[in-house]
């Protein structure tokens, strides 16, 4: 529904919440990209496999990803090849490193979507780029749902709206492939982006709890759009979704809780939806990240 007035759009969704046949209703919401590190000035760029993780690949080291690898030959036997989406702000259409099943907006054209796709599922062992860390990932990806490229001058700048991300995203993927084992969304509202904070003792101690409430209205449609999925869609699993916890807590001067990071991590950590994973960062030393978020549901590199 659109609306002219803030007070119009107040309107409607107090009217929407006090019928007895909706579940929630609340107003649309921006999401941006969670930002992915840059090249570490501290670590040595080369990939060298150490024991201890070190240099720019710990990350794969910290997770065992070659012990992982050492399964390879076996599971090509198999020829199962895991359905994985990401949902992100835009992907390559043309990369020599990746190979995607099926780019559902090819149009939107971001780095962030394309890193993200690649530390999943980058071709392995082909001499170019990295390697991802599933080589028998089928990848789904689906941009920002717009129709204009996402170029530097994009007012959204790669944002996509809480409704094309819960709603318009999941179903369409699932309804395409009801399969699909694990999603990927590294998406999370603008707290940090020069936006009204959200979390408490941020700016003279202040909470904004309208923010919160937000967040958790959004939560609740997340927590019941998963739901849906797996009762209509796909009655046999439940996909597990994976999300960033946020990468806010140096913005501020307090660690940022996770929960209002983004309608997943609110879904996963204040209504109990168990099929979404919010991901903290840890760095190379093995300790959280001081960017990172915090009481997401378990740690991996960042």
């Amino acid at each position: 529904l659109a609306t002219s007035t803030q007070q119009q759009l107040i309107n409607i969704v107090t009217t929407l919440n006090a019928k007895p046949e909706v579940e929630v209703a609340v107003q649309d919401s921006l999401l941006e990209r969670n930002a992915i590190s840059q090249v570490s000035t501290s670590l040595p760029t080369q990939w060298t496999w150490e024991i201890s993780p070190a240099t720019g690949n710990y990350g794969m080291e910290m997770i065992r990803a070659p012990q992982l690898w050492n399964l390879n030959e076996a599971l090509k036997k198999s020829s199962f090849f895991a359905p994985i989406a990401v949902i992100d702000a835009g992907f390559a259409p043309n990369h020599p490193d990746l190979i995607y099943t099926n780019n559902q907006t090819p149009n939107q054209i971001l780095s962030h979507g394309t890193q993200v796709a690649g530390i999943i599922g980058a071709t392995f062992n082909n001499t170019i780029g990295v390697d991802g860390i599933n080589p028998f990932a089928e990848l789904y990806v689906r941009g920002r749902d717009n129709p204009t490229p996402a170029l530097p001058n994009d007012p959204l700048q790669g944002r996509s709206s809480v409704g094309d991300v819960h709603i318009n995203a999941l179903l369409d993927l699932f309804l395409e492939r009801s399969d699909i084992r694990v999603v990927n969304i590294s998406l999370g509202y603008t707290w940090g982006g020069g936006f009204p904070p959200i979390d408490t003792s941020l700016q003279n101690n202040q909470t904004s709890e309208d923010a919160r409430d937000l967040a958790s209205r959004h939560g609740r449609i997340a927590d019941i759009t998963i739901g849906n999925i797996s009762a209509l869609i796909n009655p046999i699993f439940t996909p597990i979704i994976v999300t960033s916890a946020g990468n806010d807590s140096n913005v501020f001067p307090t660690p940022q809780l996770a929960r209002y990071n983004s309608p997943f991590t609110n879904a996963a950590l204040e209504h109990n939806n168990q099929n979404i994973i919010v991901a903290e960062a840890v760095d190379v030393t093995g300790t959280r990240a001081g960017f990172s978020n915090v009481d997401g549901t378990l740690f991996a590199p960042g």
